[in-house]
């Protein structure tokens, strides 16, 4: 659990209505956020990506792929009901790019549907597609256990 700063996006909206123009970067409003509720609500999305060893992501391709065992690809994903998902946005006249969260507001359970991709030796030798509620891929995330 982590305790993030995010664009409040409604406050900053409202704010944008008061002044009737759009915001600039340091005029938005900011507000500090747990990533993760109880019980927990997950938003994996589409294109996250994780490796086994975890390090595998911090050298080039070519030295990591002899150590690398697993590589998890999420090919799509709903956020559990109540997570603050993020999407990236950029903002206006600025080279910033930030988080903006939005809130889905009910109790629904999510899902995940992912690849895992098996390598030995450097090599690919198989690939098998799965899915998962977000709880149920946090925990494989956990223990490795498919």
């Amino acid at each position: 659990m982590t305790y993030d700063k995010r664009i409040d996006s409604s406050a900053s909206k409202a704010k944008e209505l008061e002044l009737g123009r759009k915001l600039k970067a340091s005029e938005k409003i900011f507000r500090y956020v747990w990533t993760q509720g109880t019980p927990p609500a997950y938003s994996f999305a589409r294109g996250h990506m994780f490796h086994d060893p975890q390090t595998a992501h911090l050298g080039s391709w070519s030295d990591s792929l002899p150590t690398l065992r697993r590589t998890i690809v999420i090919l799509d994903a709903k956020a559990d009901g109540g997570a603050l998902s993020e999407k990236l946005v950029e903002v206006e006249n600025s080279d910033i790019t930030v988080r903006v969260e939005s809130d889905s507001g009910n109790s629904e359970k999510g899902w995940v549907d992912f690849e895992v991709y098996h390598y030995s030796d450097g090599k690919l030798v198989r690939r098998e597609k799965s899915s998962r509620t977000q709880a149920g891929f946090v925990e494989l995330l956990r223990t490795g256990n498919m």
